[in-house]
């Protein structure tokens, strides 16, 4: 989610994929860090259709490289409830997310090719 993009927009993101957070970039791609749904709802339906994504409260987010295993995601999830982590490059610039669902669905399907 661009930093300059409206804050409705982000809140259409969260709700259309049922994700807690959103992840914020600059123009380079990036990462600012997080706005999270409930942030978002806390600030009113006034200032979600008139604000832009960096003035509602960006907040940091854990970062993964997009080489790590996912046994290092599950740790995180297990260990630190994140809404939402940032997948980077070895450049640091934004590649993608990573919702806990998404960890487990990948747990799933190894698990069933292994029976």
């Amino acid at each position: 989610m661009n930093k300059r993009n409206p804050l409705s927009f982000a809140f259409k993101m969260c709700m259309d994929l049922n994700a807690r957070a959103v992840v914020v970039i600059d123009n380079n791609n990036y990462v600012l860090g997080q706005i999270t749904l409930s942030d978002m709802i806390s600030l009113g339906e006034g200032k979600l259709q008139t604000l832009r994504v960096y003035e509602a409260g960006i907040v940091p987010v854990i970062r993964v490289h997009c080489s790590a295993p996912a046994t290092d995601l599950i740790r995180i999830f297990r260990d630190k409830d994140p809404p939402i982590v940032a997948v980077v490059d070895s450049n640091e610039k934004f590649v993608g997310t990573i919702l806990e669902r998404e960890i487990l669905k990948y747990i799933s399907d190894v698990l069933d090719t292994k029976n």
